[in-house]
């Protein structure tokens, strides 16, 4: 089954499952304005133990990044109102406070321009829509052990 892009993985029992243990759950911000997509990526995280948060514009992202709320990652799609997510992530990495965040894009926007302007503006990773659960999980967990280890 598709819709915006997003694929669901054939059998949903492939995803991989952390196993619950003393560890803190890692904080991911999933910033979309397509609804369906960020509860999607909210329960495709969701499921292996990650707190997700999400924001519905990059500008909400940006408010809720002010008033102190820590994240060790971030969800960015690109094709937002407003402001796009290579603007919100440009504002994310010209910020002390944010700047080391690492900002996955996912995005339906493909082509060579779109991956060189979202690593250009501080993304770390650019994944294309479709995407399916598992390729999403690999990456935000390469990511977050990348991050940790840096």
């Amino acid at each position: 089954m598709t819709h915006a892009g997003l694929t669901r993985p054939e059998r949903p029992d492939t995803i991989p499952v952390r196993p619950a243990g003393g560890t803190v759950a890692k904080r991911i911000l999933v910033v979309d304005d397509d609804d369906h997509v960020r509860k999607l990526e909210q329960a495709i995280l969701e499921r292996p133990g990650y707190e997700v948060s999400s924001a519905g514009s990059g500008r909400e992202a940006l408010d809720r990044l002010a008033a102190g709320e820590s994240f060790d990652l971030i969800i960015l799609d690109v094709m937002m109102p407003e402001m796009d997510g290579f603007e919100v992530c440009r504002q994310i990495k010209g910020d002390p406070r944010t700047r080391e965040l690492p900002v996955i894009f996912l995005t339906a926007k493909g082509g060579g321009d779109a991956l060189v302007q979202g690593l250009e503006a501080g993304g770390v990773m650019y994944i294309n829509k479709p995407f399916t659960a598992t390729k999403l999980l690999t990456i935000v967990e390469t990511m977050l052990e990348a991050a940790s280890a840096g």
